[in-house]
């Protein structure tokens, strides 16, 4: 069921989880909402943010959320990488593909296979962009 989500109070949420918010830059357009269900949205976030987290090298994570168009919101998280870190785009969206480099993080490598097929089920779309040094993740969710 989908419902009206704030995006502040989302970001809020799952920001509560992270001790460091000096890490993160927020871009958080007033008054935007997601029409979504609340579920998937939330999985899809607190999974490209643990992510973020997880792999980002060195500077800010950037977290971006506004209304592109009167139907479509934005969310777009973005981080530095090692130059030898960036995910293989042919799998990236594949269950268990985990970049060789962090083979014996923690991890199962299901987040960004979750990701897609949550975004699939509520009719949005998922993007991977590699700019150097950063790799972004837009997700684009219609209301």
């Amino acid at each position: 069921l989908e419902e009206n989500v704030s995006a502040l109070e989302l970001m809020n949420v799952v920001m509560q989880e992270y001790r460091d918010p000096d890490r993160f830059e927020l871009d958080i357009q007033d008054g935007v909402m997601f029409r979504a269900a609340p579920h998937f949205l939330a999985l899809i976030v607190e999974n490209l943010v643990s992510n973020a987290v997880k792999y980002a090298a060195e500077g800010k994570i950037k977290i971006t959320i506004h209304d592109e168009t009167e139907r479509l919101t934005s969310f777009r998280i973005s981080n530095r990488v090692a130059a030898d870190h960036h995910p293989d785009e042919s799998r990236l969206f594949e269950r268990y593909y985990r970049h060789p480099s962090f083979q014996n993080s923690p991890g199962m490598g299901i987040g960004l296979s979750l990701v897609h097929s949550a975004a699939q089920k509520m009719g949005a779309q998922v993007r991977y962009q590699k700019i150097d040094p950063d790799v972004v993740f837009e997700v684009r969710v219609p209301r």
